[in-house]
């Protein structure tokens, strides 16, 4: 049996300071990298959420608005 695609969805909005520890734990999970996507729904923020997310691998989705 294969093991199921997951995908993750965190909401944020002005939460760059939040992701690093979040976005580490999810990362972390016993599950096989190729089988999960983490996606980071930035929801309209004004500070480095989106960029932050990025960088540590999430895939970002922009909402522009709240």
């Amino acid at each position: 049996m294969s093991v199921p695609l997951v995908t993750i969805v965190v909401p944020a909005r002005n939460a760059a300071g939040h992701l690093p520890r979040c976005l580490a734990s999810l990362f972390a999970l016993d599950w096989p990298p190729d089988r999960r996507e983490i996606i980071v729904a930035d929801n309209a923020s004004t500070d480095a959420t989106a960029s932050v997310a990025a960088s540590l691998g999430a895939r970002v989705v922009r909402e522009g608005r709240r």
